[in-house]
């Protein structure tokens, strides 16, 4: 969903709604045991998740000629995660647990556009 309207002539401000889903990819810690190197052991092992997640965006635009306009703008994107993973102590059986979180991303940006065509 997006959203736009002219604040005054030559001055634009919108934003928009997104939804969407990330992929997570998998991960361990090894060790290794420095005299032989062909000696590992797992430490601890996550697996690959998908991250459902929102993004909201707000900008203002200047049109400083007919085809050439600055934007500024702000995006936040919220991500909800739940992280499954494996833990290997060193004299234990493997402890498996989950943990839920939220993944925040904040980005500040200017950008100048080529407009092909205006309304």
């Amino acid at each position: 969903m997006e959203y736009s309207t002219q604040v005054i002539p030559g001055i634009n401000a919108g934003g928009s709604v997104m939804g969407g889903v990330a992929w997570a990819g998998s991960y361990r810690i090894d060790l290794v045991k420095e005299t032989d190197l062909s000696i590992t052991r797992t430490l601890f092992k996550a697996h690959s998740h998908i991250v459902p997640n929102i993004d909201l965006n707000c900008y203002i635009q200047r049109f400083v000629d007919t085809h050439m306009g600055v934007k500024l703008f702000f995006n936040y994107n919220l991500g909800f995660s739940e992280n499954h993973y494996s833990y290997y102590p060193l004299a234990e059986n493997p402890i498996h647990g989950k943990d839920k979180y939220h993944m925040h991303s904040f980005t500040f940006g200017a950008e100048v556009s080529a407009l092909l065509w205006r309304k």
